[in-house]
Parts: structure tokens; C-alpha cells; sequence
């Protein structure tokens, strides 16, 4: 909401593309499509210039007589460029693929928004994102509660979302990166309950269609594919290895290695409904795209190179790594705003040691608590690839953004309600207040240098800053005052329901969900087969052991093992 129009990466060519959509243009090849001529007219009438330069981005302070009254604020279809300006600028957008942009042109498509005045269509784009990110608390508390069997994970797992105001800015305006995060976190669940033995076929087509939808949106999307494959296979591939392993033979044993070089049925079926349609069905544009361009991604001819470093190897190195934690934790508009970097030092430094303790408590489950990791790591090693390749054939630097982290979200968030679960009772019940009360101070800075840098005069006062930020705001005084109210009613309603877990202690004991009989064991909790000959054989318990992926003794039942209940 702090954010002006137009002032978020990208977000001039992303609506766009929505109004493409919207308008029944289709999806043109990044080869030769354009910003239309109504896109073009849209950041002249925008903050994101300022007279005479109206397509150049000025950072601000934004004054308030610059803003048009809302009455004479012209549709989408009224839009005009500059005079003088007859094509728009390379756009940039159609390299990615059309999911996110179908999304949201085709509701504004049924409710007629080029008829919208424009910056009623944009910031209704901003809604529609807002409401993809909405789910990630929801999410986070599903994938941090099936993953430790604790309800003070979950809790403290939802509230981690709100700390990442880099999220909550990019979430709340027109960018790709919701759909991919949506996407990306609904997987992780699947993923997550498929490890904790759940291998029904809902829950592998829960899967697969999630990961069908983060390949729709963007490339990042493709780093959930090897994960989504190797967590359905990962039971047969325990077995097949058990198997094959050079140990005494048995009389069974030549049945039974031929059938292994073969999925059972049951596997063959989940890797169908999770792996195989996401494949199937989400990498067709990859494919095509790979065929005609020889790259996964379309070129982008005239592609701004990004920034000039030269031959600075360390420079180069520092981006890598303060650039991206930068722009994880909170780096707003078209990187106007920064938040402190020893804050995002020091915040990194508290997620990093809470998720490194679950990962030491909970044993049994350390495999598990890694795959959660690799959309993020992998991701980030994409990014990393994709800039040094760059750099070293032109010496700029460019595509490091924290934000394309965000599809493995979720995965950290579980891991820091692991954490919170894991340390002592007496300490772990006030986790979830302590990090809504450092999710409202994350947060209260952000804003606070938000409104400093774009809405507050040099020298000037709040009152100033409220007037400006009122004068260009699409919503009238009202509606800004009842949301500003909304705001501040629910997170004094959170704060106190957080608190009532510190002071009862909800949620201490570890209550593993039940899991379908037809389930399998667990990725990391596959028994192995016994070397005792066939008349020494016993009928396996429920509650047998085996030695785990980290050489622990963990469960071989459906939920596996679980840390001693608070």
C-alpha cells in the first residue's frame, strides 16, 4: 500500500501484460513484443516519472500537487503516450510463461477494466496478487505442523511470513513471483506429507498440479521437479539399493531383483500423478522454447545489461551474497529503499540458529528438514549460475533479486516453527508472540523508511507525507483510514491470541496426523531387509527400527519417530 504505483520492480511491465491479456492480444513472442501504447501512457501518468520526464523513474519525495484528482484520472483505454512517443519499449515479460498473466487478465477481462480508469485496473492487479500470498501463513502452519507433528511449530511457522517484508512488498504488487510462491509452498506441503508416509493418490495429485502451476509461472517453477520425482521414488530407490547391495543371497532374492528394476504399481501410479503430470503438463513451454531458441528461456532482445563492475571479482563475490540477502529480507521498489543490512545480518544470523537446533532435535526427521531447503538452494544456485555467466562474458551484473528465492518460502518458514518447537517448553510457548512482536518491528521500519523516502518532503512532517501519499493513492481518504484501522485491530487481535498460547502453553505436546492405511513408510524411514535367514524371519512391528539416512535409529512406522513430548 506504501508503495506508489509503478515504483516496484518491473510492475510497469507486468500490468501490461495483464492488460495484453485483458484485451485479447494474446501472448507475443519476446522476440519482438513491445509495451503497448496504453502501457506507454500509464507510467506518464504514473509517480513513476516526474514532469518533463515522465518516463524516467524518479525516486521521490512524490509531491501531492503533482497528483491528478481522481476524477481526471483517464481509463485504460483513454491512455495516450507522451507526445513524440509512437512504440512502446521491449517487453520484456512474454520470456516468462503466460500463467500469472492469464490469472489475472481473464477476471479483469469479466469485470471490463480497460473501461477501469487506470489506476483502479493496476491496483486491483495488486489485490489479486495480494490474495495468492494471503495462503502462505496457512501454508506454512500446514507444512510445519505435517513435518514435526507439533501445533507450536505450525503456529510459530505462519507467523514467520509476516517478518519478510520483502514479501509482503512484492506480494502486494503486479508481479509473477506471487504465483510462483503460491505454487511453489502448495507443492511443499505435498512434498512434505508424501515424506511423513502419506502416498495416497490425492495427495501425489495435490502435487503434481501445484508443480504444474509453478511451471506455468515462472522458470523457478522447475526446481520443484526433481524434488516432487525424488520423494515419490525415494521409498523404491531405498528398496532397490537394499536390495542390489552385495550380501549373502537367499532363495527369493533372483524373483525379487528382477521385479526391482521396475517401479511397483503403486509407485509407477504416484510418480504418474505427481512427476508425470507436472512434466506432462507444466513443461511443454520449457520444450518448446528449448526447440525454437535453443534456451529454456526466450531471448529478450535489447535486455538492459544491468550494472557495470568491470573486472572486480570481490565486487562480484559481495553481490552474490549481500545483494540477494538484501533483497530477501527487504528491498523495495526499483531498489529505492533498503533496509538496514546489519538487520539483515542480524535476522539471517536468529532464522539460521533456530532452524539449525530443529534440525539437531528432531533426529529422525533430518532428512526430511533438508529437502525443505532445495527449492530455495536450488534456486539460489540458478541465480548464481545464470549471473556468473552473465558477468564473465560482459562484466555486468544483473538478475540478482532475493524474491526469485521466494518459491521454497514455505520450507524455511517450517523450518524456524521446527526451531521454536525444539527449544525448552518454558522458552518455546512464547516463540510465536516473540516473533509476531519482531515481525511488527520489521515491519514498522519498513514502513518507516517507505514513507521517508517517497511520501514525506525533505524537511518535512508526517502530515506531509499524508497528504501526499492521500492525494496519489487510487482510494479514497475513507477506505485508506478503515484499512489502516483493519490493519492495526488485527495484528492487536494476533498479538493477544499469541500471548494466550505463551501463557497456556497450547500446542507443547507433538501429536503426529494419522496417515492412510494404504500408506507407504516414509522417504527416510524405509525398513530394510533383514539378513537372518527365512526360518529366523519375524513378522516386522510397527515399531521396529532401522538405521535413518543420518545413522540414527528412527521408526519405521507410517509418522516415524518423534522428540520426546514437552
Amino acid at each position: 500500500m506504501l508503495a506508489p504505483l509503478y515504483h516496484a520492480a518491473d510492475e510497469p511491465n507486468h500490468a501490461d501484460a495483464v492488460m495484453r491479456i485483458e484485451g485479447g492480444r494474446g501472448w507475443s513472442p519476446s522476440t519482438h513484443a513491445t509495451v503497448t501504447l496504453e502501457g506507454v501512457g500509464a507510467i506518464s501518468v504514473s509517480p513513476f516519472g516526474k514532469p518533463p520526464s515522465t518516463l524516467s523513474l524518479f525516486s521521490g519525495p512524490i509531491a501531492a500537487s503533482q497528483a491528478p484528482s481522481r476524477n481526471s484520472r483517464p481509463t485504460w483505454q483513454d491512455l495516450k503516450p507522451p507526445p513524440g512517443v509512437t512504440r512502446g519499449s521491449q517487453q520484456q515479460t512474454t520470456q516468462h510463461p503466460p500463467g500469472y498473466y492469464y490469472y489475472e487478465g481473464l477476471i479483469l477481462r469479466a469485470g471490463g477494466a480497460a473501461g477501469w480508469r487506470w489506476d483502479i485496473a493496476v491496483s486491483t492487479m495488486r489485490l489479486l496478487s495480494a490474495l495468492l500470498i494471503v495462503w502462505l501463513p496457512l501454508l506454512s502452519w500446514a507444512t510445519a505442523w505435517r513435518i514435526s507433528g507439533s501445533r507450536l511449530a505450525g503456529i510459530a511457522a505462519s507467523v514467520f511470513p509476516l517478518a519478510v517484508p520483502e514479501l509482503t512488498h512484492v506480494g502486494a504488487t503486479v508481479n509473477n513471483d506471487n504465483l510462483v510462491t503460491l505454487a511453489g509452498a502448495a507443492t511443499l506441503l505435498g512434498v512434505t506429507c508424501a515424506m511423513r508416509g502419506d502416498r495416497s493418490k490425492l495427495t501425489a495429485l495435490w502435487t503434481g498440479l501445484w508443480t504444474v502451476i509453478a511451471l506455468w509461472a515462472k522458470a523457478f517453477g522447475l526446481v520443484l521437479v526433481p524434488l516432487v520425482i525424488a520423494v515419490y521414488a525415494g521409498p523404491w530407490l531405498q528398496e532397490w539399493w537394499s536390495q542390489h547391495r552385495p550380501r549373502r543371497s537367499r532363495p527369493a532374492d533372483s524373483v525379487r531383483r528382477k521385479r526391482s528394476w521396475l517401479p511397483d504399481r503403486r509407485t509407477g501410479v504416484l510418480l504418474g500423478l505427481s512427476g508425470g503430470i507436472a512434466i506432462a503438463l507444466g513443461c511443454w513451454w520449457y520444450v518448446i522454447s528449448e526447440v525454437r531458441y535453443g534456451s529454456s528461456r526466450p531471448p529478450v532482445p535489447g535486455f538492459p545489461p544491468g550494472r557495470q563492475i568491470g573486472h572486480h571479482i570481490w565486487t562480484f563475490l559481495t553481490y552474490l551474497t549481500r545483494a540477494v540477502l538484501g533483497r530477501w529480507w527487504g528491498d523495495f521498489g526499483w531498489s529505492e529503499v533498503h533496509l538496514p543490512w546489519r538487520l539483515d545480518v542480524a535476522a539471517t544470523i536468529i532464522v539460521g540458529l533456530i532452524a539449525i537446533l530443529g534440525w539437531v532435535i528432531f533426529r529422525g526427521r533430518r532428512l526430511a528438514l533438508v529437502l525443505l531447503l532445495w527449492p530455495t538452494l536450488a534456486a539460489y544456485f540458478v541465480v548464481v549460475a545464470q549471473a556468473s555467466s552473465n558477468y564473465f562474458h560482459t562484466h555486468y551484473v544483473s538478475g540478482l533479486s532475493g524474491r526469485y528465492l521466494f518459491v521454497g518460502f514455505t520450507g524455511i518458514a517450517a523450518l524456524v516453527g521446527v526451531g521454536c518447537a525444539a527449544l525448552p517448553a518454558k522458552v518455546a510457548r512464547w516463540t510465536p508472540a516473540a516473533l509476531l512482536i519482531g515481525a511488527i518491528g520489521m515491519q514498522v521500519e519498513s514502513a518507516h523508511l517507505s514513507v521517508d523516502h517517497w511520501w514525506r518532503p525533505v524537511g518535512g512532517t508526517l502530515r506531509q507525507a499524508w497528504a501526499s501519499f492521500s492525494a496519489w493513492s487510487t482510494w479514497p481518504v475513507g477506505v485508506l483510514w478503515a484499512g489502516f484501522s483493519l490493519l492495526g485491530l488485527f495484528t492487536v487481535i494476533a498479538l493477544i491470541a499469541l500471548i494466550m498460547v505463551g501463557v497456556r502453553g497450547t500446542g507443547l505436546e507433538v501429536v503426529m496426523p494419522q496417515v492412510d492405511d494404504r500408506g507407504d513408510a516414509p522417504i527416510s524411514t524405509v525398513e530394510q531387509p533383514t539378513e537372518e535367514p527365512a526360518a529366523a524371519e519375524t513378522p516386522a512391528t510397527d515399531q521396529a527400527t532401522a538405521s535413518g539416512p543420518d545413522g540414527d535409529a528412527v521408526s519405521t512406522s507410517p509418522v516415524g519417530s518423534a522428540p520426546k513430548p514437552r
